[in-house]
């Protein structure tokens, strides 16, 4: 039996789907049809590309639960209910967190400088923005004796990859690699090279400075650049509408410009204070007791009978 007629057979007082827009629109959609009330918990990102996705939306559900401020503004068109409830990250995150306590977390001496590398959790991402973090790492060290580098791994595997890197590009650095822990390593660190996805959030809301850098297969950039639409790529950048933090893509992904980008950080530490209050509008703006407003809202459709 499949799962809509599980849902016939049990008829539910109401259905909250959350994310997976691919399946769950589907579903949502034969639900609808019988007369279960549905929530769509997380938007698909129809600001970034496929914005007739809304269509799909106002189809399947009869509520949209959404977790960035600008996103209910593309479902007015078609009159829709959006709710911006807020980012549930956003709510788990304090709004300072002790760099003291992550290094000792972390086994690391905080007294010294770290940069944090991101590589990403996909072996793809590792593939090809690891060299070019490594490289530029070394590029580091030449102008700032004493940094070291520490890098969270999403398993295992990834881990194990990185290592390898790291003796095969540069076994002279000292990378401290780590298995998850990914707050505190960036929380230990003073400046964050990233991949782009949701550790650019993570980092906004962690109050790192960041260089955000993306590199894919040419073909995938050449599909991409067309259907792509957001001006950025890094989350702070697309919450602000503006650009707080440098975003690097494809050919400029190269040491030397990485290099040149964090410098801007590390030899400012007054760009450092404004980007952490910067940050911290932002991390307000997005902390909003998201799962109790989410509750609130499906409690009233419930009830609305």
């Amino acid at each position: 039996m499949n799962c809509s007629l599980i849902l016939k057979k049990s008829k539910p007082d109401l259905i909250i789907a959350i994310d997976a827009p691919d399946f769950n629109l589907r579903l949502e959609k034969k639900l609808k049809a019988l007369n279960i009330p549905v929530i769509h918990y997380v938007s698909p990102t129809v600001w970034a590309w496929k914005e007739k996705r809304i269509y799909k939306v106002q189809a399947a559900c009869d509520q949209l639960l959404t977790i960035f401020p600008f996103e209910p503004e593309y479902y007015k068109k078609i009159d829709h209910p959006a709710h911006f409830i807020g980012h549930p990250l956003a709510d788990q995150i304090p709004l300072e967190l002790s760099r003291d306590e992550a290094c000792k977390a972390l086994k690391l001496d905080k007294a010294k400088r770290y940069v944090a590398l991101l590589p990403g959790s996909r072996g793809s991402e590792l593939e090809l923005l690891g060299p070019e973090f490594l490289k530029t790492a070394k590029s580091l060290t030449q102008k700032y004796p004493g940094l070291e580098f520490i890098a969270p791994m999403a398993n295992e595997k990834r881990l194990s990859e990185f290592k390898e890197l790291c003796r095969e590009i540069a076994p002279e650095l000292i990378v401290h690699g780590f298995l998850g822990q990914t707050r505190d390593v960036v929380t230990a660190s003073e400046v964050v090279l990233v991949t782009s996805g949701t550790a650019t959030l993570e980092t906004m809301l962690l109050k790192r400075p960041m260089v955000v850098a993306y590199k894919m297969s040419a073909f995938n950039y050449c599909l991409a650049k067309r259907l792509v639409k957001t001006p950025f790529i890094a989350m702070p950048n697309i919450i602000a509408n503006e650009r707080l933090v440098p975003e690097i893509i494809q050919d400029q992904v190269e040491p030397e410009r990485l290099c040149d980008e964090i410098s801007n950080w590390l030899d400012h530490p007054e760009r450092i204070i404004e980007i952490k209050n910067k940050f911290n509008e932002l991390h307000l703006s997005l902390r909003k007791n998201a799962s109790e407003n989410a509750a609130k809202i499906a409690l009233n459709l419930v009830n609305k009978d």
